[in-house]
């Protein structure tokens, strides 16, 4: 196999802190095996597949009054996890560790074949799986012992204030057989509690302490509190107590959400704990995961309970991180990575260290000298954590001898990589933050070396991703930032800081940086002015007040353009008054985002009056009657009106405005946006009236019920009204005499958009001599297909939703030369038939439609002129069939490659796009693709050496519970990620939009 093979688990669904790079480099085998496949009663034992969680096993065992021996506290923990690498837990005193309780194993080997190991079958396979991090084989079932559970645990605190006591108590109890449980927690050097337990089916009423409860306080805080208190005894279920650190994540809670052990934020939002570590990793920003890196430490330490006090004292020398967590597990003397030094089992104790450490601190340095000490007392680190020790150090640390025996025997060593290459930080990143750093370097020397001697450079993994990339690659540049770019947003940059600046001051003190501004901006051209002031007011995340004093400052009688953006209502009426006051010459205005509300209707008609200039304006759902009026008295020399949405719009409102119109000569109006799609908010009768008072109307925007408008006028006997200059119209469930009327009255019309057409409406489309645009929804495919079987059509744009039946798209290349854009959405069925070629399409939409794989391959082959392709349907198409298409198919216009599900396209996928499509910009849905971020990570440090401008698009969608102040409702929020760009971009990692 050319490269190691590995699990296709993306690396932030694990529970580690830690993100695996090595799996970009390898090949990627799917094992998504969930269940739990057999509770054996008379075996005492139970089979999981992988990938069950704690959780998941406590819950199935629970009701059935059993349990496993040891249960790792966290839900999220899994099977796989657990036996590949260890797992521990307060009970591991009397049964060891994870894999101390596991009786068998079956898994897949490197040639294919399945095999079955326990102490008695293929004892060296057996004792050899755990800490073997998947490098023997791929884990499809282990069988676990049970045991029977009682209800609850009758659990003691008892509090020690010196550190001999603590380790004296500790290592006492640890010994103890008739103990359940023991575990410690430390809050200081020499404050700590040492807990006992033991499962008791009957409880003391008054000291049943149920702790899962959403409002109960954290289970650690509940623990210190002992400290004072002294000495107690609680009953706690048997679940709770399996799952006590699992809702403040031990104690790592406090440092994502510092008042989540606050009584307000438990009693109203507890019930959110814990927040799934899958969703912090996959949505951590890069600052983040740094600010990990140098200030935080996650690390599980087992060092012999000999030598805890030493241990002790040389943590809290290095890291004086608490609370720290003390679990003591016996050692047997097995075979394996992990046994005493004896011959004897021996008490261990597993020191978890999870916190903020002391400063200054430098990981690399503080954790190697742990590790140090660790294995000066005999002792080990669980690998799960970062680790920084080399080959040398860590065989050293752990027994290879029999690992190794089963690596050469089972054939591993091509096929799974060494458990060094998955487990040290060092090796799991190099395929990340190594190989960004590699890629200027072996860019640069590859530039020195002729072409012969490229073909003959022999190296490693990542220099040939890179040369491979850098041979034939030859993508459009991202462009260098405009001098009028960079300066307009430096400037208003600086204008907003000023402005804030002088908020937060008095007015004595603001006066002088206020005054200075305004001197300088007096001095700055009206054009400049208004480039930043539409720079500004699109930046809704910029405060209200803030972006209201800019208004005003920037704002002069000479600006021709104004869009307001989104405004907080109380700013409502001091806005229209700036506009009023300054807009005098403005020919366009859009007061999207301003809601004024019904009193304040009156200073909108009052702004109006004072603008006389405007052709064009905006103020869709926030007009009635008399804002009407107001514009046709005050605003004549309008082409385009908006005043669209749910408005108080009546007849007399209509009246008055044509009245005031009318009394100008030229009626300039032509686009007349009203009404509120799919609603007849309006009467067809009231928008014929305007139709026929108004002679140069284009089009009435989203108005429904043009075609029962026109039929209005065609009926009326006593019009001798002839004709519109509309081209274009929406209408819903149009017949046959609405469509009559329609070919009468619109001669001119080019683009139509029908809704539900009665039977045979779009065979009769061909009526219309100058339609070059149709949008159709809710329609039979047989009529399409016939309407365009009939003669060559002059269609550019086809848009299709939601037809029943089945479209063949080959058909509409057939008889559609000049089509230029082709949408389908939720369509039944999407097909073809021919190989005919789209000649002219440069855009293909295809969502929710049925669309076959065998079809999108034959629509992007067919369209050599292909500037974007979207397709958001389930594929089947694989990194080699997309290479064929590319190879035969010139897409050298292509500029967006969107599929929205594409399991079998991986990262190869996207550098075949980026080698072969020089003008490729956007690439996505890598979310549905089988590329996991990391990748994209690395991929976005390739599009940065290289300069390419190029988006790739990580889309994900998660479902979260918000609330307001008023009532809960579930929302659903789609988190976009990972938006890369060329040099001078800041990529975010996550954009999240409700």
């Amino acid at each position: 196999m050319e490269n190691p093979m590995c699990t296709a688990r993306p690396g932030w669904q694990t529970m580690s802190l830690s993100k695996p790079k090595y799996k970009n480099r390898m090949y990627n085998i799917r094992v998504n095996l969930i269940d739990i496949l057999k509770v054996d009663t008379n075996k005492m034992t139970v089979r999981c597949e992988p990938m069950v969680t704690m959780g998941q096993l406590t819950a199935t065992l629970d009701p059935l009054g059993l349990t496993i021996p040891i249960v790792p506290e966290l839900d999220d923990l899994t099977v796989g996890g657990l036996v590949m690498g260890t797992g521990i837990e307060s009970s591991s005193h009397k049964y060891g560790l994870f894999q101390h309780i596991c009786t068998s194993y079956e898994l897949v080997l490197a040639d294919g074949s399945s095999v079955s190991c326990s102490k008695d079958e293929n004892p060296d396979l057996f004792y050899a799986v755990p800490w073997s991090y998947g490098t023997l084989g791929f884990l499809t079932s282990a069988e676990i012992k049970i045991i029977p559970a009682q209800r609850y645990v009758r659990l003691e605190y008892h509090p020690y204030h010196s550190l001999e006591d603590i380790v004296k108590a500790f290592e006492t109890e640890s010994r103890r057989p008739d103990n359940h449980f023991v575990e410690c927690l430390m809050f200081a050097k020499d404050q700590a509690v040492v807990m006992t337990g033991t499962m008791e089916n009957g409880c003391e009423p008054d000291k049943l302490n149920v702790i899962s409860k959403w409002y109960k306080p954290w289970f650690f805080t509940h623990v210190r509190g002992f400290l004072k208190r002294g000495h107690g005894t609680e009953y706690i279920p048997l679940r709770d107590y399996y799952h006590r650190h699992t809702r403040p994540l031990f104690w790592e809670a406090e440092h994502i959400i510092p008042f989540g052990n606050s009584p307000l934020f438990r009693y109203l939002c507890g019930w959110m704990m814990p927040p799934k570590v899958a969703l912090l990793k996959i949505t951590e920003t890069k600052a983040i995961t740094e600010l990990y890196e140098k200030s935080h430490i996650i690390q599980d330490m087992l060092v012999p309970i000999r030598a805890l006090q030493d241990s002790i004292l040389h943590f809290h020398q290095a890291v004086q991180v608490y609370p720290l967590w003390l679990c003591p597990f016996n050692l047997p003397p097995d075979p394996g990575m992990v046994h005493p030094t004896g011959d004897k089992a021996e008490i261990y104790v597993d020191i978890g260290v999870y916190g903020v450490p002391k400063q200054p601190y430098n990981a690399l340095n503080t954790v190697r000298r742990l590790e140090h000490f660790v294995e000066e007392v005999k002792g080990f680190q669980m690998m799960y954590a970062d680790s920084y020790r080399t080959k040398e150090e860590y065989r050293a640390m752990f027994d290879h001898r029999l690992y190794d025996k089963m690596r050469k025997q089972l054939d591993c060593v091509n096929a799974f990589p060494d458990v060094y290459e998955k487990c040290v930080i060092r090796i799991r990143e190099y395929g990340g933050i190594l190989a960004s750093l590699r890629i200027l370097e072996i860019r640069e020397n590859f530039r020195l070396k002729s072409f012969e001697e490229k073909n003959l450079i022999k190296t490693n993994f990542q220099e040939k991703f890179v040369l491979e990339l850098l041979i034939d690659a030859m993508p459009r540049n991202f462009p260098v930032p405009t001098l009028k770019h960079a300066t307009l947003g430096i400037l208003s940059e600086s204008i907003v800081i000023t402005v804030f600046t002088c908020q937060t001051l008095t007015d004595e003190d603001s006066w002088p940086h206020m005054q200075g501004l305004i001197d300088y901006l007096a001095e700055i051209p009206v054009t400049i002015c208004e480039e930043m002031l539409r720079h500004i007011l699109r930046q809704e995340e910029i405060d209200s007040e803030i972006r209201y004093y800019i208004l005003r400052l920037l704002l002069r009688p000479q600006c021709k353009a104004l869009s307001t953006g989104i405004f907080h209502p109380i700013f409502c009426c001091p806005v229209l008054d700036v506009i009023a006051e300054k807009g005098s010459t403005l020919t366009y205005l859009s007061l999207k985002g301003i809601w004024p509300r019904q009193d304040d209707l009156r200073r909108l008609q009052a702004t109006l009056e004072k603008l006389p200039n405007l052709s064009v304006l905006k103020i869709p759902h926030i007009t009635d009657d008399t804002v009407l009026r107001t514009i046709g008295q005050y605003n004549r020399l309008l082409t385009k009106l908006d005043v669209s949405g749910d408005c108080n719009i009546t007849r007399e409102g209509i009246e008055s405005f044509l009245q005031g119109v009318k009394a100008h000569k030229d009626l300039p109006l032509k686009v007349l946006d009203i009404g509120e799609p799919g609603e007849e908010n309006i009467k067809a009768a009231d928008i014929a009236l305007l139709i026929k008072s108004l002679p140069n109307l284009t089009s009435l925007g989203c108005y429904s019920f043009v075609g029962k408008a026109l039929q209005h006028i065609t009926s009326d006997k006593s019009s001798n009204f002839r004709a519109t200059k509309l081209q274009y119209l929406h209408d819903i469930q149009t017949d046959h005499a609405t469509f009559k009327a329609i070919v009468k009255l619109c001669p001119k019309l080019t683009s139509i958009y029908l809704d539900e057409p009665r039977r045979n409406v779009i065979t009769s489309l061909d009526s219309l001599p100058c339609l070059v645009d149709l949008k159709l929804c809710r329609f039979q495919c047989s009529e399409l297909e016939e309407f365009l079987g009939r003669a060559m059509q002059k269609l550019i744009s086809l848009e299709l939703i939601l037809g029943q039946g089945s479209c063949n798209i080959s058909s509409i290349a057939t008889n559609c030369p000049h089509l230029t854009r082709l949408e389908c959405y939720k369509m039944e069925s999407l097909t073809h038939k021919d190989l005919v070629p789209f000649n002219k399409v440069h855009t293909f939409k295809a969502s929710f439609t049925g669309i076959s794989s065998s079809t999108v391959k034959y629509s992007l082959s067919s369209c050599p002129e292909l500037k974007e392709f979207f397709v958001d349907d389930m594929l089947e198409l694989t990194d080699r069939e997309l290479e064929k298409l590319i190879q035969k198919t010139s897409l050298d216009q292509l500029e967006v490659m969107w599929l929205g599900s594409a399991t079998n396209l991986t990262a190869r996928s996207v550098l075949l796009l980026m080698e072969n499509c020089p003008v490729i910009g956007t690439i996505g849905n890598l979310g549905g693709w089988n590329v996991p971020i990391e990748s994209i990570a690395e991929l976005s440090e390739i599009v940065r050496a290289n300069n390419i401008d190029l988006n790739l698009h990580y889309n994900l969608y998660f479902t979260f519970v918000l609330f307001d102040k008023d009532s809960f409702c579930g929302k659903v929020i789609k988190v976009t990620g990972y938006r890369f760009r060329g040099p001078g971009f800041n990529p975010r990692r996550f954009q999240i939009f409700c």
